[in-house]
């Protein structure tokens, strides 16, 4: 049997790159019909989705804690963990990301995040 790679990015506040390769399969399925083995990779260029595609692909497991966003406000952040190798995968974007301002309020010139860098 066939098999189809399906390997999408994230598509910045829009869709998730699992939703990405789950649209791109429909599509294919659509004008080739459905008999191959479909294998699907959440890809991530290190932004917003890294923590969806990176933990699957390593036996990791995702994580919670208490931090703080922008504005100083607590939150629960998500954060990547692999047990073998003991390595957290933190996506700043659950504390300091653009999913968490409101638009009219995205003005840099009053948001800091001091915990980063």
């Amino acid at each position: 049997m066939m098999k189809i790679v399906f390997a999408c990015d994230s598509f910045k506040e829009s869709m998730s790159a699992h939703h990405a390769c789950l649209a791109a399969k429909r599509g294919f399925d659509r004008v080739f019909g459905n008999d191959y083995l479909p294998i699907l990779i959440l890809m991530s260029d290190g932004g917003e989705g890294m923590l969806d595609s990176i933990p699957p692909t390593l036996q990791g497991r995702i994580e919670s804690m208490y931090t703080f966003e922008l504005a100083g406000k607590p939150i629960e952040a998500r954060y990547g963990w692999i047990e073998k190798s003991k390595t957290a995968i933190i996506e700043s974007a659950y504390t300091c990301g653009l999913t968490l301002i409101k638009k009219e309020d995205r003005n840099p010139l009053l948001k800091q995040h001091t915990d980063w860098g």
